[in-house]
């Protein structure tokens, strides 16, 4: 569990941050302030760049609370390219930094969901 879970949210945040490259790339070579782009939709019925890095980011409470662990707490203000690498970069410090031993026993602990009062999920589902 600790493997499919911590590599997995690994990889998801390095490719978060990889599109903010890419994004400020983009800005640059056409010559426009790549923060416009964290407000920008990549489609109508998509929420703002900003949105979806945080929302990236907010993957790991659910690894966190497999592990047994107090998820990280965000205000989630970023919106500026600056705040939203600090905020992919603390929320992949904290993920790389839970040890195996504390997924002991995961795929049979039940979490529960701050969106859904009196439900609970296990890993294995």
């Amino acid at each position: 569990m600790y493997h499919d879970v911590v590599s997995q949210c690994a990889s998801t945040l390095r490719l978060v941050d990889a599109w903010l490259d890419k994004a400020e790339e983009h800005a640059t070579e056409r010559k426009f302030d790549a923060g416009v782009l964290a407000s920008a939709r990549l489609a109508p019925d998509m929420a703002p760049l900003a949105y979806q890095v945080t929302s990236a980011c907010d993957y790991v409470k659910a690894g966190a609370r497999l592990a047994g662990l107090a998820p990280p707490r965000h205000d989630d203000t970023e919106t500026t390219f600056p705040e939203l690498r600090t905020r992919v970069a603390k929320t992949l410090s904290f993920i790389e930094g839970v040890e195996a031993h504390a997924y002991g026993g995961a795929a049979e602990r039940k979490i529960t969901l701050p969106w859904a009062p009196g439900k609970t999920l296990a890993a294995k589902d």
